[in-house]
């Protein structure tokens, strides 16, 4: 009688040619960002010829050849289903991006630094001289933003009419998407400068970069404040923003004609808003409780306002963007599994093995997420490090305070990005798209690039 043949290791993926070894590739891929050495990653898609776009018809009519009317009813009540699961895992990747950034970036830059000195044929590596351009930057708009009195701005935009603050609010977070928009080209001109050695071309784009990173930040910064007005303020300042801003987020793309690739580019934009709402609410309360010298127990009313407050934001944000695209895809007749696509390519993106689909070297795995979401990492940084600094009392500024904090925001970064990319690899084996049109489309498409003759707002 024959024995049964065991079952295979949980962290071996089989594809139909191959066997990806994911927990292998998962530490390689976070020893490549953290010391920035280059590893060889094996992707767990085989290598096929896509099939190309001219060969299929309208993307649109091929999704909807089968709509009914029970089936678009059907589409139209689980939408918001997929798409808050496609917002939190794009949540996740964002706080990976990010703190990719804030932590790995430094720790890269020291141990580059420490072969350079006690390594014999250490070569001056193009990305690590990006990584130190940008962490140069970022220091020296934390030191000018360090500068800034948070109580006089905030004092000032107080006494502001409410008109002007939602005045102000909007034209805040419309230079924000503007300045997004510019700095990526800005930072991709610049890498591709370092690497081709043209001097002049770094100094004049690193220049560039200051100058955009500190109006970036001090847009993010005044943002940030007018937020805090309209929370702190008596009456209904912070309802009334959220309807005025609300009602215009709905209104504006739900009666276009919206393409499945619009639809991707919407779900990037709302990412974005979702995770810089949500870096919003650590820095406010960082300014809200550092005003009371983080003494929560004798004020238990700002925590209740406070929760209050940031929780009617989330959720109003989280209501808006359910019915924006449950509109968009019932006049569209897009179908949910645009969702489960973009989810896809998201994920893939983490785990990519080549400079696709931008064309431009990749510093670490969180590199594309970065340039397809238009994350404002690096301002966002900047306002995180002086936040900190002018909010926490210099007295609990400690060794044991700092390993504390770094220890376990390093845990917290370890823990995240290898769950993501296990779940990436997951995601990717199990969930063939490497043959369907829509996707390879989708992994050509940014944030901010003209996609179906509009860029969604």
């Amino acid at each position: 009688m024959s024995t049964p043949n065991p079952p295979a290791p949980t962290n071996v993926l089989k594809t139909a040619t191959q066997t990806v070894d994911v927990r292998d590739n998962i530490k390689k891929i976070v020893l490549s960002d953290l010391v920035g050495l280059d590893v060889e990653i094996q992707s767990p898609i085989p290598t096929r010829v896509s099939t190309t776009l001219s060969q299929s018809i309208n993307l649109t009519q091929q999704l909807t050849n089968d709509n009914t009317i029970p089936d678009s009813v059907k589409s139209f009540v689980t939408t918001p289903f997929y798409l808050e699961l496609t917002i939190f895992v794009g949540l996740l990747i964002s706080i990976d991006t990010f703190t990719s950034f804030l932590l790995f970036t430094p720790t890269r830059i020291v141990c580059y630094i420490w072969r350079v000195l006690f390594t014999k044929g250490e070569i001056v590596h193009y990305k690590r001289v990006y990584d130190c351009i940008m962490y140069t930057v970022t220091l020296m708009c934390v030191g000018i933003v360090s500068l800034i009195d948070i109580g006089k701005v905030y004092h000032y935009i107080r006494a502001e009419s409410v008109l002007k603050l939602y005045a102000l609010y909007n034209a805040l977070e419309m230079f924000n998407r503007l300045l997004s928009a510019f700095t990526l080209d800005v930072h991709n001109s610049l890498l591709l400068s370092v690497q081709q050695k043209k001097v002049c071309d770094v100094f004049i784009f690193s220049l560039m970069t200051f100058g955009l990173t500190l109006t970036h930040t001090l847009t993010l910064f005044f943002h940030i404040m007018a937020l805090n007005v309209s929370i702190n303020s008596s009456g209904y300042a912070l309802l009334t923003l959220l309807v005025s801003n609300n009602i215009v987020e709905i209104k504006s793309p739900v009666w276009k004609r919206m393409f499945p690739e619009n639809v991707f580019q919407i779900v990037c934009a709302d990412i974005v808003e979702i995770f810089e709402i949500f870096t919003f609410i650590i820095l406010l309360c960082l300014t809200n409780f550092g005003s009371y010298d983080w003494d929560l127990v004798s004020n238990p009313q700002l925590v209740m306002a406070m929760v209050y407050s940031l929780l009617s934001i989330l959720v109003a944000e989280v209501i808006v963007d359910c019915i924006k695209h449950m509109f968009i895809c019932k006049f569209n007749k897009v179908p949910v599994s645009v969702y489960e696509k973009s989810r896809f390519v998201l994920l893939n993106d983490l785990i990519s093995t080549s400079e696709a689909p931008f064309k431009i070297p990749s510093l670490d795995s969180s590199t594309v997420s970065y340039r397809r979401l238009g994350i404002p990492v690096v301002p966002l940084t900047v306002l995180f490090i002086s936040f900190s600094l002018k909010t926490i009392p210099s007295e609990t500024w400690s060794w044991s305070f700092l390993t504390l904090i770094g220890g376990g925001a390093y845990v917290f970064k370890f823990v995240l990005c290898s769950a993501l990319r296990q779940l990436a690899y997951v995601t990717v084996a199990q969930t063939y798209y490497e043959s369907d049109g829509l996707v390879t489309q989708m992994k050509k498409i940014g944030r901010y690039l003209m996609e179906k003759g509009r860029i969604p707002p």
